[in-house]
């Protein structure tokens, strides 16, 4: 019965994890850091353990993967093999698959507010530590593509930022930017303009 009971635990950490993660990276660093100037104070904890970067994505997948780990280790131990089967199927898909994409809610952001602390706590002592981890793992990566190739991606972009529920871009200087990107597409005449009338222009100048 301790199993059952440990496992369990070990999935509430694992499932809090998730919720955390989530939460920490529901906005951009430099968005969270800007927030917290504003006095927000939700912003201003969260942005405390965001601003350890890499070392808090790793601290955070460990935990996941570890208590993940050690929970169906131990739910196997008192399981027929067929249940075992089944629940490593639906764990998975649970804790990988399904509540990653739930969107985050107020609870979720309580939550993390209120366990950031220790959060902190934990990554004041093992960040140095988790610092090598990811200066050896960086040496791996490859430079994070932007998803941008040319003109038209821009454009779409600008498009998709004007609709942003938190856009905070005067939508003029997004129309601007968008003409500009657009300008060298055209020629004198799409413009409405005839050479001679365009010398004139260049000319009165």
């Amino acid at each position: 019965m301790s199993d059952y009971i440990y496992s369990l635990i070990l999935l509430l950490i694992a499932l809090t994890a998730i919720e955390l993660r989530k939460s920490y990276y529901l906005v951009p660093k430099i968005e969270l850091k800007r927030r917290a100037r504003d006095g927000d104070k939700l912003a201003e904890k969260l942005y405390r353990a965001v601003s350890f970067e890499s070392s808090l994505d790793i601290f955070l997948w460990a935990v996941i993967v570890l208590c993940t780990a050690g929970c169906l280790i131990l739910f196997n131990r008192v399981a027929p093999l067929w249940l075992d089967v089944i629940t490593v199927i639906i764990f998975i898909w649970l804790v990988f698959a399904w509540l990653p994409r739930l969107a985050v809610n107020n609870f979720s952001l309580k939550l993390t507010g209120f366990i950031t602390p220790a959060v902190v706590w934990v990554l004041n002592l093992i960040h140095p530590y988790l610092q090598r981890i990811d200066h050896h793992k960086s040496r791996l990566d490859l430079e994070t593509h932007s998803g941008l190739y040319d003109k038209k991606d821009l454009i779409s972009l600008i498009a998709k930022q004007k609709k942003q529920p938190d856009n905070r871009i005067d939508p003029s200087d997004l129309e601007l930017i968008k003409k500009a990107l657009k300008f060298g597409d055209k020629t004198v005449g799409e413009y409405g303009l005839t050479w001679s009338k365009a010398e004139k222009i260049f000319a009165s100048d």
